[in-house]
């Protein structure tokens, strides 16, 4: 109950194993409002102890250029400053033009 409107209604349904209509439902009622920076949070950069290991496309560009890169890690952000760091040491003017949460790391 404490990540309501911290994070998007259907993630929150999705692990607690409640239905999204309960969860918006409830919110609802109790006037708990949608934050900020909940719309951005997915299940690929919710930090938690249990949280799983994710594989990410990363989308760069350098001039005309465009490669991509496939990584791991547990937060999305994180993961983003990182690579980039890294790719930039062989590509300097890298730009990050898109990055996407494929699925969890099986192990």
């Amino acid at each position: 109950m404490d990540l309501l409107g911290k994070i998007p209604d259907k993630v929150l349904a999705e692990r607690s194993g409640m239905s999204l209509a309960s969860v918006r439902a409830y919110r609802y009622r109790h006037r708990i409002k949608l934050e900020k920076g909940a719309a951005l949070t997915t299940r690929a950069n919710i930090r938690n102890d249990e949280a799983e290991l994710w594989a990410f496309c990363l989308t760069l560009r350098q001039d005309s250029e465009e490669f991509e890169l496939i990584v791991s890690g547990r937060d999305i952000r994180e993961v983003a400053e990182t690579s980039l760091a890294r790719a930039r040491r062989r590509y300097p003017q890298a730009v990050l033009s898109k990055i996407v949460a494929l699925a969890p790391v099986l192990r």
